[in-house]
């Protein structure tokens, strides 16, 4: 997605707001849209976070001989091997499946990670340190606080540690430390299509929101 279909997408978005509200944001992306024709160099960090749960193991599932493991594991909630969508990249490490498909839905993920314009991070999560399962059920290593509940670690996510929610997001610092080379634009450092977003709130900065 280029800049100035971003920005025709804010405008779509603030069409649901009130008329009142919603006309000071109009003419702000307005006013930045016709500004932007000339901008060559412009890049925009796009985070989409999903609040619902996502079946990661039907997602990301392995097509070779650790196929019968994940069936086994998953019984009925399997996908089919043959409607699994083949990723092509280099062999991981030994011992960790040698090929991998995504779900049968993902046929656009699929091109993007095939053309080496996607990754897939696997094995993340909310952990304060690296952690077992001999040391979790020890009580030998920290763990995020309320660990299995899904608000709390939704939040946990957002928040620059995984000791304590913060009232701060991460990504809210990360535009603080950028706020100086964006002096000169129209638009502000972090838009959000919500009222709220934790993870682009700053100490000194709040998000746009649309």
């Amino acid at each position: 997605m280029n800049r100035r279909n971003f920005l025709h997408s804010c405008l779509q978005a603030g069409l649901g707001a009130g008329a009142a509200a919603a006309m000071g944001r109009l003419n702000l992306m307005q006013a930045a849209m016709a500004a932007s024709s000339g901008v060559g160099d412009y890049k925009a960090l796009v985070c989409v976070f999903l609040a619902g749960g996502n079946d990661g193991f039907n997602m990301v599932v392995p097509t070779d001989s650790y196929f019968s493991t994940y069936a086994a594991t998953r019984a009925s909630l399997a996908n089919e091997q043959a409607s699994l969508l083949a990723l092509s990249a280099a062999a991981p490490p030994a011992g960790e499946g040698e090929a991998y498909g995504l779900h049968a839905g993902m046929e656009g993920l699929q091109s993007l990670f095939n053309s080496s314009n996607a990754a897939v991070l696997a094995n993340v999560g909310t952990l304060v340190v690296p952690t077992s399962q001999v040391a979790y059920r020890n009580g030998s290593v920290p763990l995020p606080p309320h660990l299995f509940s899904h608000n709390d670690q939704q939040a946990l996510w957002q928040s620059p540690s995984a000791s304590a929610v913060s009232q701060q997001g991460w990504l809210g610092r990360v535009m603080e430390l950028v706020a100086g080379q964006n002096t000169q634009s129209l638009l502000p450092s972090a838009i959000c299509l919500t009222d709220q977003s934790l993870l682009l709130t700053g100490s000194t900065q709040l998000p746009y929101g649309l």
